[in-house]
Order: structure tokens, then sequence, then C-alpha cells
């Protein structure tokens, strides 16, 4: 009986076990030193505080963004946006719209929201903020602090984004038809960025026969290699063409 074998080459991917990956792109803007804070969010109507980003090469999804805050009550309500960025304003339809949510108090401490996987386009700038835009009554009556970065220091770790804010107050309308303002900071904030990676098959030896993965992408014959996020399982199995049979993993 002729045999072939198949190789596995794989990166960032867990491939029939356990293996290792490549880390995400995280943004880290926090620091527990600086104590530079911009205000007020949520008094009289600065209704929408956000950061601008742009997308790291090979980036395909953002996971979850966050911004460290302080003096927002347990009693305010509020919620994450993501949006594509024109240059002076939010553009498009929401790429991600959160649940309202709100703080444990009114302590310092950090808001995540997590997107569950929004696509991204390398390169591309997108606006994330908090807003009380959408539920206002009731949430006027405090003035909390979101936490900065100066911006010598800003620019040093991250020149690719800045503060934005808008006072738009009821009317979350105004976040695509409105220039926001702008400061030169950045806020202390948290981006989590994954990327695709790629999985190629490579058969060896006299035999014959294919390899397809559990979730599509490989069907190999034809297509040996595919991208997959990073973390994915990927399950292949091996079948043998008739008079042929199948080893492997090789590697």
């Amino acid at each position: 009986m002729k045999r072939f074998s198949v190789l596995f080459i794989s990166a960032a991917l867990l491939v029939w076990a356990p293996a290792a990956q490549a880390a995400p792109t995280v943004i880290d803007l926090r620091n527990d030193a600086v104590t530079t804070v911009i205000s007020s969010f949520g008094a009289p109507n600065t209704a929408t505080y956000g950061q601008l980003v742009t997308a790291p090469a090979g980036a395909a999804q953002i996971t979850n963004f966050g911004f460290r805050v302080e003096g927002i009550p347990a009693t305010a309500i509020f919620n994450g946006e993501m949006y594509a960025w024109d240059g002076e304003k939010a553009t498009g339809p929401a790429l991600y719209e959160s649940p309202f949510q709100q703080t444990t108090g009114t302590q310092l401490q950090d808001v995540t929201f997590e997107t569950g996987g929004t696509p991204v386009v390398p390169g591309t700038q997108y606006v994330l903020f908090m807003s009380i835009s959408k539920i206002f009554e009731g949430n006027v009556n405090f003035a909390s602090k979101f936490r900065a970065l100066p911006k010598a220091e800003s620019e040093a770790i991250y020149p690719a984004g800045k503060f934005v804010f808008i006072n738009n107050g009821t009317d979350e309308g105004k976040w695509t038809t409105q220039k926001w303002s702008s400061i030169e900071e950045d806020l202390q904030f948290t981006a989590r960025f994954i990327s695709r990676q790629p999985l190629t098959v490579t058969k060896s030896g006299t035999g014959s026969g294919t390899v397809t993965s559990d979730i599509g992408g490989i069907n190999c014959g034809a297509i040996c290699s595919a991208a997959f996020l990073e973390g994915t399982v990927v399950t292949l199995s091996a079948s043998a063409s008739p008079g042929s049979g199948a080893s492997g993993p090789a590697g």
C-alpha cells in the first residue's frame, strides 16, 4: 500500500493539540503614577468622551476596549460605541454598540466593553467612546473624570490617536453630523486587536488523499493554506484515496 504523510505548518493556532499562539496586539495607556484627568463628563451636556485609534497592521478584529474613569456614580447609565472616523467626526453606522451598563461607584476604575470581535481594517482610524446620550435623562447630575496622559507622554507611547469629545446632550445623531472637539492628550485606555494567522498543510509521499479542516478553509486537494483568527481551534482530518494510507501530523 502506498502512503502519504501530512505536515502541518501553523502559526498562532491550535491544531490537533494546543500549540504556541502569537500574542494579540494590545494598546494599554494606563499608568497608575499619572493622575492627569479630563473632565467633566456628564454635566451639563458633555455626554460623549472618546479616543481615536488606528487598527494595527495585520489586525482583523478588535475584541475589547475600555477607559479609566472616576467620579461616575453607580446610578449613572452609559454605553460604549465604536464607529469609523472621517477625520472630524464619527461616520457610517455603529460598528459596535454595547448594552447599557453602570460602574460600581465613584472610585477610580476601568470600564471595559467586550465587542465580540468587531472586524477592523488595518490602517483605518476608529473612534471608541463612552456616552450617556442614549439614556440622558437622569444622567446629568454628575460630573465625572477620565484619566489621561499628558501630551508628551501619550505621543511617545501612542502617536496614532488622541482624545475627542462632543457636547451632544441627548442627540446621538450629532456623532455623525457635527465636528467633534479634541485635545492632543490620549485617554488612559486599552484596546485589544487580534489578527488572522496562516495554516499550511503539506503532503508528501507516494500515496494520495485529501486533508480538510472542520471549520472550512482547508481542502487539500486544491486548497492547502488558509488564515484563521488567533486562538481558533482547527481540527484537520486526513482521508486516504483507495490504495493509499495516511500518517501524520509529522510536525
